[in-house]
């Protein structure tokens, strides 16, 4: 479970390359996946 904690220790853009590896990997069907999906490509827009 140490990657719900070690996020914190890094800048927001190694943090959603974490949550995109961990969206990929863990919860690929979940709603919450799509919503990370969602703001990566938000983020790319930008």
């Amino acid at each position: 479970m140490g990657w719900i904690v070690r996020p914190l220790q890094y800048n927001f853009f190694q943090v959603v390359h974490i949550l995109a590896e961990i969206e990929q990997d863990f919860i690929q069907n979940f709603t919450f996946g799509n919503i990370i999906s969602s703001m990566l490509i938000f983020i790319q827009r930008r």
